[in-house]
């Protein structure tokens, strides 16, 4: 035994990681630069099984062309000053509430599309899918939505009570739409593929991917999305009808990514490894999806500042108390007036 001879053994062998941990990786962002599935899956499955993954889901995640698209990376600031310019009337209590934010609600509109389109990539190409889904959604939700939320609800306050409090509800309203479009989603598509899959894993037949079994989930979501738009143009019917809304946060501790990534590689039962992965145990909340808590939590987190305590109630009464005075200005005008008449005579 050399202790010596021990220590570069060790050494040696994490350089060796290391290459072969960036050697994989470049492999993998190439292959996702040129959209080639079957090597990306190669890349992710080999780093998965060789240290857990982390890496490859941070990768697949900051290079995602969501976050790099023209409107995210145009100013926040700007983006909120032009769109809260359009909102004719939003601090005159005598005119109705405007629509809601046009920049938030395409926002949104991109993050469902994003979202519906890269489940079929993310299944394809990763083992766990699930927690590679949870990750994307959280950068989404606490960089790209926050931020812009933030800015839009600033800009309002500053201009006025009643400014604030109608682009806050606006905004709630328009984020739970797409709250409730993911959690459908997830309990239409995402969960059942992925108790499909941990179910095979389980008894031994293990598939490459999601594609190799029968509902595929490229299948699945271009169902769903057909289905979706049938609803949307129906809802925007009855509508009509009714004159009718950083990155380090993301992977901060891989320490516990790769605990729970470990977890879903014990010996634990599939559906509890799966509930594990997203901090729900076996048999809560059975006929909803495995994400629905999770985006329930990223809806709240967006408002919790606006809401908690006595934040909202106090906005509400000051609000309310302007209200009543603009309201009462004409009154208070002509009893002034006929008091100092009536003090002339």
């Amino acid at each position: 035994y050399s202790a010596p001879t021990d220590t570069l053994a060790k050494r040696q062998i994490e350089i060796y990681s290391e290459n072969f941990e960036k050697n994989m990786l470049e492999n993998f962002e190439a292959a996702y630069r040129e959209n080639d599935i079957h090597n990306m899956s190669i890349a992710a499955r080999t780093l998965d099984a060789f240290n857990g993954g982390v890496s490859v889901v941070k990768a697949y995640i900051n290079q995602h062309p969501f976050f790099l698209s023209s409107m995210i990376s145009q100013s926040q600031d700007s983006i909120a000053e032009a769109s809260y310019q359009s909102m004719e009337g939003i601090s005159d209590i005598s005119h109705s509430p405007p629509a809601p934010d046009r920049w938030l609600a395409q926002l949104y509109a991109d993050t469902r599309d994003v979202m519906f389109k890269d489940w079929a990539v993310i299944s394809k190409v990763f083992p766990r899918p699930i927690e590679v889904m949870q990750q994307l959604l959280k950068r989404v939700f606490e960089q790209t939505i926050q931020s812009y939320l933030e800015t839009l609800l600033g800009r309002a306050e500053r201009q006025s009570k009643l400014a604030f409090l109608r682009v806050l509800s606006s905004s709630h309203i328009e984020t739970r739409k797409l709250i409730e479009d993911l959690q459908r989603f997830d309990a239409e598509t995402v969960t059942p593929a992925v108790t499909v899959l941990e179910s095979a894993r389980r008894s031994g037949n293990v598939p490459q991917g999601l594609l190799d079994m029968p509902s595929s989930a490229q299948t699945s979501s271009a169902q769903f999305s057909r289905s979706r738009a049938k609803k949307v143009t129906s809802r925007r019917g009855r509508d009509a009808d009714q004159s009718a809304i950083d990155d380090d946060d993301d992977l901060d501790d891989e320490a516990a990514a790769r605990d729970r990534l470990g977890e879903a590689k014990s010996g634990v039962s599939s559906a509890a490894a799966i509930a594990a992965l997203i901090g729900r145990s076996e048999g809560d909340n059975a006929g909803v999806g495995l994400l629905h808590g999770f985006l329930n939590r990223c809806c709240d987190d967006l408002f919790e500042s606006y809401v908690a305590g006595s934040n909202y109630m106090r906005a509400e009464q000051a609000h309310l108390k302007e209200a009543f005075r603009q309201m009462l200005v004409p009154f208070t005008r002509a009893r002034a007036e006929r008091h100092s008449s009536s003090r002339g005579n």
